[in-house]
């Protein structure tokens, strides 16, 4: 006599070896973002009108926070390499320069500037009640 057990048997464990092999797999088409590199040459200035998705992506994970506040903000640097001013409050990079060992970056955000050792390299709305964000990352 012919018996139908195996052969359910055997369909119900393909199926079930195809949903825990497929569980995994998903696309999410809302993250879009692409991993860029941070080896820019020359100063950045973020325009406040610049309604691209910019975010903390755009400092790198090997720079470090060295400062932040609502009020002034200043970072002297020990080696070269690159300073970031980040609006935790807006998300968003506001600038991004060069600074050489022994350069001092400047945030006043009363006087809507950013300086290096008292050459301004920002002039634009700096939200003095947002909470500003200095990163450095070494050369």
């Amino acid at each position: 006599m012919y018996t139908a057990r195996p052969t359910f048997a055997f369909l119900s464990a393909f199926v079930v070896s195809a949903v825990v092999l497929t569980a995994g797999c998903s696309t999410d088409k809302e993250d879009t973002r692409t991993t860029t590199t941070h080896d820019r040459v020359g100063d950045t200035t973020i325009s406040s009108h610049d309604k691209t998705d910019r975010d903390i992506t755009d400092v790198p994970r090997s720079a470090e926070m060295m400062e932040q506040g609502t009020g002034p903000l200043s970072y002297k640097a020990t080696h070269a390499g690159r300073v970031y001013l980040y609006d935790a409050d807006d998300s968003r990079l506001v600038y991004s320069g060069s600074l050489a060992r022994g350069e001092r970056f400047t945030v006043d955000p009363d006087s809507d500037r950013a300086s290096i050792d008292g050459k301004v390299v920002y002039d634009q709305n700096l939200e003095r009640k947002h909470r500003h964000k200095i990163y450095f990352d070494e050369r």
